[in-house]
């Protein structure tokens, strides 16, 4: 839809999805609100046709209510891990995205960080692709299938029952 001007003097882009949902945007110049427009009929185009949308077009759509469910202390955390999945799958389409891909990303990452590190890692992953499971672009989130990373690592000798049982 053709952008408008508002009473405030802004610019209203607004742009509707095949479901029908409206999505609105202001901007100052009516140059921002047209390449907006552009740019998100072209999302929505490329997300109904043989074209796929990639891990890292995805995660930039939607980073706002990604961040929103979350507490101020975990936004940092959250922050690093993402930095870290979307350096090694943001080129990939989502719907590549499949357990072996995400089992050699692991063995990776199990060789340079620590367990924690891995799994919140892997927690971060798995918010992205269960956000796209609820939006349709997939029908189930690849990253519960795969193995836990403390299952590939020998566990220390000499704790307590209690520690080695989780």
């Amino acid at each position: 839809m053709v952008s408008r001007r508002r009473d405030n003097g802004r610019w209203k882009a607004r742009v509707y999805t095949r479901e029908g949902r409206e999505r609105t945007k202001d901007f100052d110049r009516k140059r921002d609100a047209l390449a907006w427009e552009s740019l998100e009929r072209e999302k929505e185009r490329r997300r109904h046709s043989g074209d796929q949308i990639t891990l890292a077009e995805f995660f930039d759509e939607k980073k706002d209510k990604y961040f929103e469910e979350l507490t101020p202390a975990s936004v940092a955390t959250y922050r690093s891990n993402l930095k870290r999945v979307l350096g090694d799958l943001g080129h990939v389409p989502l719907r590549q995205i499949d357990d072996r891909l995400i089992r050699r990303l692991q063995e990776r990452w199990n060789a340079r960080l620590s367990n924690d590190a891995v799994r919140t890692t892997r927690s971060a992953l798995a918010r992205i692709l269960n956000k796209a499971v609820e939006d349709g672009l997939l029908d189930s989130t690849r990253s519960g299938r795969s193995r836990h990373p403390d299952q590939d690592r020998a566990r220390p000798i000499g704790f307590p029952p209690w520690i080695r049982s989780r």
